[in-house]
Parts: C-alpha cells; sequence; structure tokens
C-alpha cells in the first residue's frame, strides 16, 4: 500500500510508471497545479519536463529517479520508497480517466470552496453587494463546470442508457420530449419547447410577441412548471399586472386607474396573486442583462426554485452587448448574444425562448423569416422559428406561424388575442391559474 493512504493522484502517477501509454491522456487532462500534495506535484512535474526534453523518454522508477536526483532543490532519496510502492500498486489503466476525473473534481471543488471564502470574506466587510458575489460565485462555478467537461469524453454506454429511458417514457407517454405551453402548433409539430434548445418568437413592434410569451410563461409556471423570464424592456411591476389580468380578465389600466375596478373584483385580485405567489418564476428586468449574465442568473434561479423548465428572453435585440467581441456591429452583437443563448440552453438543459423584432422592411403581408432583424443569424443558430401574425385591419385573430422546425415539419395555427387581457389562445382553450 502506498504511504500516506493512495488518492487519485497516486493511482495517475502508478498508471504512468506501469503504462507510459497513459501519459499521453494525463498530460492532456492535467496540470501540476492540480495535485494537491508536494510529492505527487514534484513526481508528475518530472514526467512532463522529461517527455518535454525527450518525447519519447520511458518513464519508469530509474529514468524518474535518476532525473529528480539531477534536479534542482529536490531531496531525491524522499521520493525512491513512494516511487517503488507506485510502481507495485494495483491499479488498472483503463481506469485512468476516470482517476484524471477525480483530481479535477477535488481541484474544482477546493477552487468553489476558495472563491466563496473570498466572496463571504468581502461580503463581511461590504466591499460587495450579495447580487454581485452571488454572480461572480455563479460564473466560476460555470467556468469550472466547462473545463471540467471539456477534458473528457462523455460515457457513450451511460449516455446511451438514458436515452433509452427516455425513449420509453416518449412512447409510454410518461415523459414529454418539450414543456408543453397550451399552443396547439408548438405542442404538435414542436413536441413542445425542446430542451437544449433555442427558439426564437418574432413579430413587428406590438405585435404580441411579449404577450405570447407571457400566455407561454403563465401556462408553463400554472402547470408547475420552473420559469425565468427575462425583460430589458419592460419592468416587473409591468409583467406582474399582465400575468394579473390573464388570471382575471381585468384589463390592466384598470388596476392602474383610479376608480378603475369594481368591488366584485377585488376577490378575484386576491386570488390571482395568491396563485402567482405560487408559481415558480424568477422576474428579472435587468436592462443591461448580457446572455453570459442570463446564464448565470438562470443558473441562480434554478437553484434557488429546486428547477428549471423553460427560460424566456423579452428581447433579443436589447439585450446589452457589453464585453463581447464585436460591440461595434450590432450584427455581429446581436450573433454573439445569439450563441450566448444557445450555450445557455445546452449548459443548463432547458429550452430558451427569445423574441425578436422585424425589420423595418416588414409590411402587414404575411410574415417570413427574413424579416426578422438579423435573419441570418437567426436562421443558422435557432432551432425553431415562430412568426406572429396580426393583420392591422383584424388585430383580434392572429396566425402563429411555425416557419422552421430542426426536429420536425413546419405550419401554423389560427389564434385568438383578448386585448383585455393582452391573453392567446389556440382553438383549443387553455385554462392557467
Amino acid at each position: 500500500m502506498i504511504n500516506p493512504a493512495p488518492t487519485a493522484e497516486h493511482w495517475v502517477l502508478s498508471c504512468v510508471l506501469q503504462d507510459n501509454q497513459c501519459f499521453e491522456v494525463v498530460s492532456a487532462a492535467l496540470k501540476p497545479q492540480l495535485f494537491t500534495g508536494s510529492q505527487t506535484r514534484t513526481i508528475f512535474k518530472a514526467m512532463l519536463a522529461m517527455r518535454k526534453r525527450e518525447p519519447q523518454c520511458p518513464l519508469d522508477l530509474v529514468t524518474v529517479m535518476d532525473w529528480l536526483e539531477n534536479a534542482e532543490g529536490v531531496d531525491a532519496a524522499t521520493y525512491q520508497g513512494l516511487l517503488g510502492e507506485m510502481v507495485q500498486a494495483p491499479v488498472q489503466a483503463t481506469n485512468i480517466s476516470s482517476y484524471c476525473y477525480i483530481i479535477r473534481e477535488n481541484a474544482g471543488r477546493r477552487s468553489a470552496a476558495n472563491r466563496l471564502a473570498s466572496e463571504a470574506e468581502k461580503l463581511s466587510v461590504g466591499e460587495e453587494s450579495i447580487t454581485s458575489s452571488a454572480q461572480n460565485v455563479a460564473q466560476h462555478l460555470l467556468e469550472i463546470s466547462r473545463q471540467s467537461e471539456g477534458y473528457f469524453l462523455p460515457d457513450l454506454d451511460m449516455e446511451l442508457s438514458g436515452l433509452l429511458k427516455r425513449i420509453e417514457g416518449w412512447n409510454a407517454g410518461t415523459e414529454t420530449v418539450g414543456v408543453q405551453t397550451g399552443i396547439s402548433l408548438i405542442d404538435s409539430k414542436m413536441l413542445g419547447l425542446r430542451r437544449e434548445s433555442l427558439t426564437i418568437l418574432g413579430a413587428r413592434t406590438s405585435g404580441g410577441k411579449s404577450a405570447l410569451a407571457q400566455t407561454i410563461a403563465a401556462t408553463v409556471c400554472s402547470r408547475g412548471g420552473h420559469v425565468v423570464y427575462l425583460s430589458p424592456e419592460m419592468s416587473r411591476t409591468s409583467l406582474f399586472l399582465r400575468f394579473l389580468a390573464m388570471l382575471t380578465g381585468i384589463n390592466p389600466q384598470c388596476f392602474q386607474s383610479k376608480g378603475g375596478l369594481r368591488i366584485e373584483e377585488w376577490p378575484s385580485i386576491i386570488e390571482g396573486c395568491s396563485a402567482i405567489g405560487k408559481w415558480n418564476l424568477c422576474l428579472n428586468d435587468d436592462p443591461f442583462i448580457t446572455a453570459q449574465e442570463a446564464t448565470m442568473r438562470a443558473l441562480l434561479a434554478r437553484e434557488q426554485m429546486g428547477g428549471l423548465d423553460l427560460v424566456v428572453v423579452d428581447y433579443l435585440q436589447v439585450m446589452s452587448h457589453q464585453g463581447q467581441q464585436n460591440p461595434q456591429r450590432h450584427d455581429l452583437a446581436v450573433k454573439d448574444t445569439l450563441l450566448g443563448l444557445v450555450s445557455l440552453s445546452r449548459q443548463l438543459k432547458v429550452p430558451v425562448l427569445a423574441l425578436s423584432q422585424f425589420n423595418r422592411e416588414a409590411n402587414d403581408d404575411e410574415p417570413r423569416v427574413t424579416n426578422l432583424k438579423e435573419s441570418s443569424s437567426i436562421e443558422q443558430l435557432a432551432d425553431a422559428v415562430l412568426l406572429l401574425h396580426r393583420p392591422k385591419d383584424d388585430p383580434l385573430n392572429a396566425k402563429l406561424i411555425l416557419a422552421k422546425n430542426r426536429e420536425g415539419p413546419v405550419g401554423e395555427e389560427a389564434l385568438e388575442f383578448d386585448p383585455n387581457t393582452t391573453f392567446f389562445r389556440s382553438k383549443k382553450h387553455m385554462q392557467v391559474t
């Protein structure tokens, strides 16, 4: 046995000493600073230096000891027993990726703990706000996770086993492919808003895209789903009033008008507020939010709510492009934002519904994908594109067009719009409670 008790660091080095072919995997996955033991770190540094000087240099007890004996500031005598135990250790070279993964996981935990301690210190002396510290920690955790996942191939057997279980659930009707929205076109043609996908909902200015997105968000929440609604354009108060109008059937303007409410309407208002209070809904109206910050906010919301089923971005063109590679070119900045939202959907494994405006060339005719601002980037990166058409001469009757569907057929559906509550309905009316 290795003394002190063997760790993944010992196992990794044992594999390399017993089978030099493991070095290629280890050197690609690990860095010396990820090792906590001073001796294991020194041995790994020696192996890296030896292979840097001579790529085909054998790595065994004799060659590594010889290197250490000639290394400055190293007491080689203290390493001989450890190296001898490593050469004899009962390890399996086929497990080398698992050993590397353990080292990276442990390093990630230490890094996260250190960051938490650092943020706690800043909070205690008032250097940062709770929100700022939480965002810093979330960003740090995401970076650790991304770096860890990037080094290792997924376990295909485990992944396919999970997929088979999902297929069984889909076939049995016990699991849905995507999040059900109550909109027949989305739920039938797209099988719901699919996880790990970006769906664009486009319409002209004041065309009802926000109302439709809020309708979908309310439906998902009323069915027990967890929703993050990011609205750089509309305030939290306005959003709450919209949702309350959907539940009560009372025009949002009546809530804010003197004498606009009747006495008999108050019970439904109280009941509506109580219902919204039970929703798993996170509203954010930060006008300067970026795609990266949206990911952090969604991650924090998922932890606080205990789940996440849908992220809504209202809307794409008003999101901040600060810190992106192409902030001066609006079209390229929007593409960067789109890529950020795609990354959000993949990292958190949730559907993202992002709203987009039509360009100025769009008229009152039935819209096409090319009517979307930055349409080339949207058409390239979006998994699905929905276009909402409300003719100016008949605004109560709308048409929702599924213009792109990467996973299935396209189509369209007639919707009814209630201007009193800004609520959309399919022919199969939704019940929002």
